[in-house]
């Protein structure tokens, strides 16, 4: 396969706006494009990335005849390739990988139906539950301040693990509609996707114990979940045929469809939730970054940076801490990673202050 390189093109998308007082214009932003190229490493698709993308977990052979035939989580760096602290070793093919925001902790499913516990620094085993069918991607997610760990199981449910301490007992949430999809959007409420044709997302609080359901209002299954890694309840869903939806959790309904936007395969947001970045096939293979206004429900359409590939990545990562973003390439078995240029990290940072101070006078007038 050729090199995964960005060719020289870039084209503005319809209805292009400046991005705030900072950016001059539009054309100087689109002539200084917020991503530099650093490494394009031949690793399988991996099966987590750990929040600063500075490691990711792969469980898999780069050889599709032995692919998921490893019962091992290698840990290995986008920077350099290299391997991590340790190999962790299981009886069976690892399912599923899940990073802890806290950057401490790492959880396992594998094909022999138990969860595992690890201390990332050491490759420590910390504990281990028997749970049931959590045999599929995407099934693991941490609470915010890694106290929780729920696993969602397809036409099963939800259960959710309080691992502080790791001896608490797994209360189990029954859906026979449940996807694979999980996440926290804050410390006590956990949303999944749903095998429904009505796109709907399950909701459950932890604290009350309580599930409910939101509908998407659209005939189609949702097959991708994203979030922002600060402000959690903003989420982005992709759905079956490429359409995307994105917004609040907390309103009803919780998202709002892009309808410019098709042939989406993944998606990821920015920390704060004020950037959306798209692969999407078009004409052409290509990466498409969107500016968000929550207030309005509307979107701006920055840029789109033509991929010199024959196929979309399969999974974004949007670093938690505004360096960099991964591509991964399920089918070719690269990954690609790009770092965010300065003047672009400047004004995320800014937007990011910005946000603050409204949300503390917001505060202060209640």
């Amino acid at each position: 396969m050729a090199n995964i390189k960005n060719t020289v093109a870039l084209a503005l998308l319809a209805c292009c706006t400046p991005v705030s007082a900072m950016e001059e214009t539009s054309s100087e932003f689109f002539n200084k494009p917020p991503l530099v190229e650093q490494e394009t490493q031949r690793w399988p698709s991996p099966k987590a990335v750990s929040p600063n993308i500075d490691c990711m977990a792969i469980t898999s052979s780069s050889d599709p005849v032995f692919r998921e035939c490893f019962p091992t989580v290698q840990l290995v760096s986008p920077q350099a390739g290299s391997f991590g602290v340790a190999t962790l070793e299981h009886s069976k093919p690892v399912a599923s990988v899940a990073f802890s925001p806290c950057g401490k902790k790492l959880a396992t499913a594998s094909y022999d139906d138990v969860v595992h516990l690890w201390d990332l620094k050491s490759g420590r085993h910390i504990a281990k539950r028997q749970v049931p069918h959590v045999f599929m991607d995407n099934t693991l997610a941490f609470s915010p301040n890694s106290s929780y760990l729920a696993f969602t199981r397809t036409a099963v449910g939800a259960s959710v693990w309080k691992i502080e301490p790791p001896n608490e007992p797994i209360k189990h949430y029954t859906d026979k509609r449940t996807n694979t999809w999980g996440l926290f959007t804050s410390e006590s409420t956990l949303i999944y996707a749903r095998l429904s044709e009505d796109s709907s997302i399950g909701f459950i609080d932890i604290a009350t114990k309580k599930q409910s359901i939101k509908m998407l209002r659209q005939s189609c299954f949702v097959q991708y979940l994203a979030q922002a890694s600060r402000e959690l309840h903003i989420v982005a869903a992709v759905t079956v045929g490429g359409k995307v939806w994105c917004g609040d959790t907390r309103e009803d309904p919780p998202m709002s469809p892009f309808p410019h936007l098709r042939g989406v395969t993944c998606a990821a947001l920015s920390p704060c939730a004020h950037y959306l970045l798209v692969a999407a096939d078009g004409h052409l293979p290509s990466l498409q970054f969107l500016k968000l206004d929550f207030t309005t429900r509307t979107t701006t359409p920055m840029l789109q940076w033509l991929l010199n590939v024959s196929s979309l990545p399969t999974h974004l990562h949007w670093a938690a801490d505004n360096s960099s973003i991964l591509c991964a390439y399920s089918d070719t078995d690269y990954i690609k990673l790009y770092a965010l240029t300065k003047k672009f990290q400047d004004e995320l940072a800014l937007l990011g202050l910005e946000e603050e101070r409204h949300e503390a006078t917001k505060s202060v007038n209640s």
